[in-house]
């Protein structure tokens, strides 16, 4: 599967700490990148391999994380199965993934190193935009000043490896937000890009640079 996945077009950067950031051109089945990353990370566990970071997006897909009690959850919403931490969300169109293929230990991080980090890169991109945002210290993540959350966390770590990473609203449509409660906190209000700086028509591609200037000194890539 990761053969299948680096094999779709893409744009490859690689960073001076030979990290390779990849942009791929169009939609990526969530599932396919979930074991892709699963097949990245276990090869990486016995073989030295740099670090890699994905931003994509996905077709519109609610994912359970195992923090999830899928009772909870309506069957019609089909979801799919995650290794992440926390519980249900939802990616789709409009919607920008970053996932994460980091050595933890090679940076002296722990689990809560690489959420800090990774909640700071988002503010401060979204800041060169200017929407301010802030952390939530009860539930991870990155809201704005109002109260909506722009912007979630979830990952996984595997002998120190992490996978999976943050999605941010850019100009998606909320309305599947409506049908869950967002990272199991009922009733949070969520929030786009596009919502908070509606005169910016050049937003999408200006934000996805702006957050890849930035990955490589907050990731530490």
């Amino acid at each position: 599967m990761l053969a299948a996945l680096l094999a779709l077009p893409h744009q490859l950067d690689t960073t001076a700490n030979q990290a390779r950031i990849r942009r791929f051109n169009a939609p990526i089945d969530y599932t396919t990148c979930l074991q892709a990353m699963q097949q990245f990370t276990t090869q990486r566990i016995s073989a030295p391999m740099a670090d890699e970071v994905w931003l994509l997006e996905h077709p519109h897909t609610f994912t359970l994380g195992v923090s999830q009690n899928h009772s909870n959850v309506a069957p019609h919403l089909h979801p799919v199965h995650s290794d992440r931490g926390g519980k249900i969300t939802w990616h789709g169109p409009g919607q920008l993934v970053v996932y994460c293929m980091l050595d933890l230990a090679n940076r002296q991080w722990h689990s809560r190193d690489l959420v800090s980090a990774s909640e700071q890169l988002i503010i401060a991109s979204l800041a060169k935009h200017n929407v301010h945002c802030q952390t939530n210290p009860k539930a991870p993540g990155v809201y704005c000043l109002h109260g909506a959350k722009i912007a979630s966390l979830g990952f996984k770590l595997k002998q120190q490896f992490s996978y999976h990473g943050l999605a941010v609203n850019i100009n998606c449509n909320l309305k599947a937000f409506s049908q869950i409660d967002p990272c199991g906190y009922p009733g949070q209000a969520m929030t786009t890009l596009a919502i908070e700086q509606p005169n910016n028509a050049a937003m999408p591609t200006t934000f996805k640079d702006t957050l890849l200037a930035l990955l490589p000194s907050y990731l530490k890539l």
